[in-house]
């Protein structure tokens, strides 16, 4: 059928958007499978694969696809854009490097190397790249994003503005709310650099404004997910706990810790300097946990809140180990590397609202809890750019993401006195940026490891690793203190505020 999009493939799409990701991918294989010449079907094939982890699958799709005779160069390119959906970004490159010089895919593949060099720190061949992009589309707004980014890390913050003042002036080709937002986001950034927060604050409320119509296509009631979830913590007691931590005799111990608390509470530079441990293998927020585990995990103990804890204590040995066993072998292939008895360091703020559910599973898992002082941690989300989704759809409004920070720390508070004192620790931001040997030293112990100086120089190592985490670019640079204290730039915001904060404040240990 040759490059033609199919009505199985638009259903399969469908499927997977709505979570019913068994029937997606069945329906995918089928559509490869009936139509193999057809490159649509290869490379859905290929990408769901390798978002569900099942990278065999996906690099055989990927090979299939590449052997095709017609249309080699958009081939390349979306085998390039496939393993760089899919956490392989040298193959990426590899891939996307002849695209790029080729005519017809020579705009979008010097994008993609662009995007992806930014990520891995490299800003000069980012620039290359993002200006061989604007050589072909002249005003791209994406190419002219991606530059900017680059600009300003390298300290040209007034050519980066520039740019991105024009990204909506006349554009060349329409832009879409997101670009807009982000372009919105990096200029609020760089006039907060300047000290400029008057003008840092609205273009941040500006950027949270473009994605907010966005929100309204979120799956129905996707925005209650959160309470949903978190109504399992309301029933939890301690007998509860101790049932959940009890351990089998079936299982084999696993050295996994759980990073989580709430984003932007300085989980990503934790992790970097932990990720540095020669005895550590870090996940720099993988999604592994909630794709493969938390949706069969939640129908399994799905039901009233009031008989959620005993639906979870009645999941099976059996049932449990196969998903240990789906969890583990996950990242090992994600990561390309065999455990070996090392640590496995899975960073995810996101997962704070599922820690029952991980903890059923993983009983023995250390917990690692990072934090900050609120006030912060709000407004850092309030000006970050992230696309909208479940979770991220409460930092659109500095009030709901207060509320929202509140809620979901609350949860953690009453969890955690039920939890032994030696299984979780708490790692304060302010304390880790003004004494990192100190605060490094205290975790290392913690989670059982010995001291490695290679924890404080994290910033010069490994120069092939893409981080995930939206903040990929403050960890290329040491531990500081510029980000302490950030919310007194925009004290009069948190006035109305403080009724929310400060009782979960007080309860961190921080205070107004």
């Amino acid at each position: 059928m040759g490059r033609q999009d199919l009505p199985d493939l638009k259903r399969a799409r469908t499927l997977w958007a709505r979570d019913r990701h068994d029937e997606a991918l069945e329906l995918f294989a089928r559509c490869a499978r009936e139509h193999p010449k057809n490159p649509y079907a290869l490379t859905d094939a290929a990408r769901v694969h390798g978002q569900w982890f099942e990278f065999e699958a996906m690099e055989d799709y990927v090979a299939r696809l590449l052997d095709l005779s017609a249309n080699r160069n958009q081939n390349r390119l979306q085998a390039g854009m496939t393993y760089r959906m899919n956490y392989r970004p040298q193959k990426a490159i590899e891939h996307l490097r002849p695209a790029a010089s080729s005519k017809e895919t020579a705009f979008l593949a010097a994008l993609e190397l662009a995007v992806i060099y930014e990520r891995l720190g490299d800003l000069e061949q980012t620039q290359d790249f993002a200006r061989g992009a604007l050589r072909i589309v002249r005003r791209s707004p994406e190419a002219t994003l991606v530059l900017s980014r680059a600009l300003n890390r390298q300290g040209q913050s007034d050519e980066a503005q520039r740019l991105l003042a024009g990204i909506s002036a006349r554009p060349a080709s329409p832009i879409s709310p997101d670009t807009l937002a982000a372009a919105l986001a990096l200029r609020a950034r760089i006039h907060e650099q300047r000290g400029q927060y008057t003008e840092a604050f609205s273009l941040a409320e500006q950027s949270n404004r473009t994605l907010r119509p966005l929100a309204k296509h979120l799956p129905p009631k996707a925005t209650d997910k959160t309470d949903e979830i978190t109504k399992l913590f309301d029933t939890l007691t301690r007998s509860h706990v101790e049932q959940l931590l009890a351990w089998s005799d079936s299982k084999q111990r696993a050295k996994v810790c759980l990073m989580t608390s709430y984003p932007r509470s300085g989980a990503t530079l934790l992790e970097s300097m932990l990720g540095a441990h020669p005895d550590v293998v870090a996940a720099d927020e993988l999604p592994v946990f909630s794709m493969r585990v938390v949706q069969p995990l939640v129908a399994q103990c799905g039901g009233s809140p009031a008989e959620a804890p005993q639906r979870l204590l009645s999941l099976s040995d059996q049932w449990l180990d196969e998903y240990r066993t789906t969890y583990l072998n996950a990242h090992a292939q994600t990561l390309e590397t065999t455990l070996d008895g090392r640590l496995l360091l899975d960073k995810n703020p996101s997962l704070t609202v599922f820690l029952p559910l991980f903890l059923r599973l993983l009983p023995e898992v250390k917990l690692l809890v990072p934090l900050r002082d609120p006030r912060d941690v709000v407004l850092s989300c309030f000006f970050q750019y992230l696309p909208v989704n479940w979770v991220s759809v409460s930092f659109l409004d500095l009030r709901s993401a207060a509320q929202n920070f509140a809620k979901l720390m609350g949860h953690w508070v009453g969890l955690r006195r039920l939890l032994p004192e030696d299984s979780w620790c708490e790692v304060r931001y302010e304390d880790l940026v003004a004494s990192p040997r100190q605060e490094l030293a205290r975790t290392l112990e913690f989670l059982g490891l010995p001291w490695h100086a290679d924890t404080l120089s994290y910033f010069e190592r490994d120069k092939v690793t893409v981080h995930n985490a939206p903040t990929y670019a403050d960890v290329k640079q040491p531990p500081h203190q510029k980000s302490v204290g950030r919310w007194e730039n925009y004290a009069e915001h948190f006035v109305p505020l403080r009724p929310i904060l400060e009782p979960i404040m007080n309860k961190l240990g921080y205070h107004w």
